[in-house]
């Protein structure tokens, strides 16, 4: 069983993958396709039969997509692979609690989410209600039956409204709503219900229910699908929401405008964190390379060293093998200085056989003899020519073991 903390998605590492997963577009199931996943995991350099695995473990479902929680398993699985991690054969336990724990809090903040948004107003009618009371005549337009107190961002609007015509305009606050971090397509929906008359510009009650939209928003509540009668501002609670036809021309093409620059920078800003987090992978990828290059090094010099003992000992070798060929050149010199002192003697006894041929029938008994002594030194000839032969054949085998380990000693130079 492997230790938790090698597969365990720490919370640091979950807000990256997180962030790699928003940055693909996830459908409207809150899923990624295959095709969306690909480049991100070929991006990583791994082969394709690891890739395979890890797509086969991530998808827990085992419906070719993968979800926030599996997409965070998978990334998971890259990385651990880049550190040289053997990838697992089945799903580690660590991994798989943390997938059902995502299933329940998804099951769990599904059945809540009309009981949350409930709870939220009846929060903010109780608190809202105190300041209201609070406040009490300081200003006309808190009224007993809504909830949101226009005083407590006053000051903001204010600031927001720098022609001081109390009124603020999509352009005003453009810098303003991209700095919630709020999505674009959420800014626009509460952009939609808070301004009411559709003019493009909000007045001190309507950027207060701006505010009081953002604020549950950002707190992960559901943006409402149309605007409770009870938020309603009291000032415009009498005029009719006019339809899409009845529309001035001006209001849609501030609102279309500010839409679209919002857009644009929302695309923009996307672009950016897309780099970032693929710079992010990218290095993560280069330091594994690093790091392997590094044990590479680590490996050669090893071997460098080890070669080197073995050219150590091989030049102590080389000089017991010079020492030997020495010796063996010596005792062939001895050989050949005997083999000459008997090729004279030989020579001077042959003269002396000439010699005595002229007498041969007196010194018959003497030549006898001598032809004995001549067959006693042929014999020791023979012996010391095989003698020299065996020698010479010694030494031409030394020469050869001396010439293979001058070429051994040269690849081993080479290689070091």
């Amino acid at each position: 069983m492997e230790p938790a903390t090698v597969w365990s998605i720490t919370s640091s590492d979950e807000a990256k993958y997180e962030a790699i997963f928003n940055s693909l577009n996830p459908n409207l199931d809150g899923k990624l396709t295959g095709e969306q996943v690909r480049p991100v995991l070929l991006n990583s350099n791994l082969p394709p039969n690891i890739l395979a695995s890890i797509w086969e473990l991530s998808d827990v479902d085992k419906d070719g997509c993968l979800g926030k929680r599996e997409m965070c398993i998978a990334l998971h699985l890259v990385y651990k692979c880049l550190q040289n991690v053997p990838i697992p054969q089945t799903l580690p336990y660590s991994l798989a609690t943390y997938f059902r724990d995502g299933q329940r809090l998804q099951t769990s903040s599904a059945m809540s989410a009309d009981r949350e948004v409930g709870t939220a107003m009846q929060g903010m009618n109780a608190s809202h209600s105190q300041s209201s009371v609070a406040s009490g005549s300081r200003s006309s337009s808190v009224t007993g039956d809504w909830p949101l107190n226009p005083l407590l961002y006053k000051a903001q609007f204010d600031s927001c409204d720098t022609d001081h015509d109390g009124l603020t305009s999509g352009m005003d606050l453009r810098d303003f709503l991209l700095s919630t971090g709020v999505a674009q397509s959420d800014l626009a929906q509460i952009w939609e219900l808070a301004d009411i008359k559709k003019s493009g510009t909000m007045n001190l009650e309507q950027f207060t229910l701006l505010m009081f939209l953002l604020e549950e928003r950002r707190k992960g509540k559901p943006i409402f699908p149309s605007l409770p009668s009870s938020l309603i501002p009291p000032s415009l609670r009498q005029i009719s929401r006019p339809s899409t036809a009845e529309l001035p021309q001006h209001s849609n093409e501030t609102v279309n405008k500010l839409s679209g620059e919002i857009e644009e920078l929302a695309k923009e800003r996307n672009s950016i964190e897309n780099q970032l987090i693929q710079l992010d992978a990218d290095m993560t990828i280069k330091n594994s390379e690093i790091k392997n290059l590094q044990l590479e090094l680590s490996t050669l010099e090893k071997t460098a060293d080890q070669l080197k003992r073995q050219k150590v000992e091989a030049g102590k070798r080389l000089g017991d093998l010079d020492n030997q060929l020495s010796m063996q050149e010596n005792a062939v010199a001895e050989q050949t200085e005997k083999l000459a002192a008997e090729e004279q003697r030989l020579q001077r006894t042959k003269e002396a056989i000439a010699e005595s041929a002229k007498n041969i029938e007196a010194e018959r008994g003497a030549l006898i003899a001598d032809r004995q002594k001549l067959a006693t030194i042929e014999a020791e000839k023979r012996t010391l020519q095989a003698e020299l032969e065996q020698k010479k054949r010694s030494m031409e085998q030394v020469t050869n073991e001396i010439s293979d380990m001058d070429g051994e000693i040269m690849k081993w130079t080479v290689k070091s």
